[in-house]
């Protein structure tokens, strides 16, 4: 069976769900494709629910130290399932919403694995297994990230997790190294630390959070940076460590940490690899659209991840701009 749109998007995460959304108030007949979700990791396993996470952390922080605010408390005790639940819950409410989104706009979301097969048609392998091919001339990518591994590092969900795994144990570890401190490897340890787990965060970068600004990481207290504070993970014990590591292949005096989890949030671009085999210029006569900033050869970029769509009609010859001056 084949449906025909004027546009498709293979994703629906931030960056397809924004672009699906202004192009069918742009008057374009839309499909969105998204095997999991509607809100991709974004909503579902990344920035919202972690965000969450991260609000009970605080209040039991601030509930320890509630003497300084003049206020009594005999005894604090936290429930970590409902804790998780609660995370949970907030990001089903947020996919919930962007459903109802889809559904006010008209669009037409298609749970399944989209696959650019030639030129103007994608096929869908449908959750169910079903086939359903897609005729749209114009096809937005938006297919985010996934965890990348590290040779002779497995993700295993059990000993060896990722970020989505951590956002689902019952219990918090007695101890993990999280290997990457960037935003999502800090965010984890302040927040497993604050309940009670012992913590070491591993990055080969001088500093942590190493794609932000530099005050920002010396406000986390590295070695690098004297000057810092230390990061900021009140839980049970000491705080968090934050070690650099210099190895080579001729270090004798290796030292043996053994945790309970090691957590590795690395993230890697599927894109145009494994998801969607198609090359890196676009077939004649198709747009392709990539909402990100890096735009590959060939591929038409698009800036602002809110108006791609937008921009894409305005480059269409024939059609007028609706773009207010």
């Amino acid at each position: 069976m084949s449906k025909t749109f004027e546009i498709a998007v293979l994703g629906g995460g931030p960056g397809g769900y924004v672009a699906a959304i202004r192009a069918t108030q742009l008057g374009l007949k839309t499909a969105v494709v998204e095997k999991d979700k509607i809100g991709g990791v974004c909503l579902n396993w990344g920035c919202i629910p972690t965000k969450a996470l991260l609000k009970s952390a605080e209040v039991y922080n601030v509930l320890k130290r509630s003497e300084e605010f003049g206020i009594r408390m005999k005894e604090i005790d936290f429930d970590f399932p409902k804790i998780i639940k609660r995370s949970r819950d907030v990001a089903l409410r947020n996919s919930k919403g962007v459903e109802y989104l889809f559904k006010k706009n008209s669009i037409e979301y298609i749970p399944g694995t989209g696959k650019i097969i030639k030129k103007g048609k994608v096929e869908v392998v449908k959750n169910d297994k079903s086939t359903e091919i897609l005729d749209s001339k114009n096809i937005i990518i938006a297919t985010g990230a996934r965890p990348r591994t590290l040779p002779g590092i497995k993700i295993d969900g059990k000993k060896i997790i990722s970020s989505t795994e951590a956002m689902l144990l019952q219990k918090p570890p007695k101890s993990m190294i999280i290997i990457g401190a960037g935003a999502i490897g800090v965010e984890f340890g302040y927040f497993y630390n604050t309940f009670g787990t012992k913590v070491t965060i591993i990055e080969m970068m001088p500093n942590i959070l190493p794609i932000e600004d530099q005050e920002v990481g010396a406000a986390g207290g590295h070695p690098a940076h004297p000057g810092g504070r230390g990061l900021p993970l009140r839980g049970h014990g000491d705080p968090a460590p934050v070690r650099r590591l210099k190895r080579t292949r001729q270090d004798k005096n290796q030292t043996e940490k053994r945790p309970s989890h090691l957590f590795h949030f690395a993230f890697s671009f599927p894109f145009p690899i494994w998801l969607f085999p198609i090359a890196l210029h676009p077939a004649p006569g198709t747009s392709y659209l990539f909402p990100t900033r890096a735009a590959a050869p060939g591929w038409v970029p698009s800036s602002r991840l809110s108006r791609p769509a937008e921009g894409w009609r305005e480059q269409r010859p024939g059609r007028r701009s609706s773009r207010r001056k």
